[in-house]
């Protein structure tokens, strides 16, 4: 069997947008797949710093 993999970045860089993470793993949860969060862009973009 072949390995699922959902990927997505936490904070899109070019327009600061959130991912929508409840939604995508919820989609991961249905179709059995990993998820894997880059969130290199956010450090430092929420809360206090």
């Amino acid at each position: 069997a072949r390995a699922r993999l959902i990927v997505t970045d936490g904070v899109f860089s070019m327009d600061g947008t959130i991912a929508n993470l409840k939604g995508i793993c919820d989609l991961a949860r249905e179709f059995d797949a990993l998820t894997m969060i880059d969130d290199c862009h956010a450090t430092g973009f929420l809360g206090e710093t």
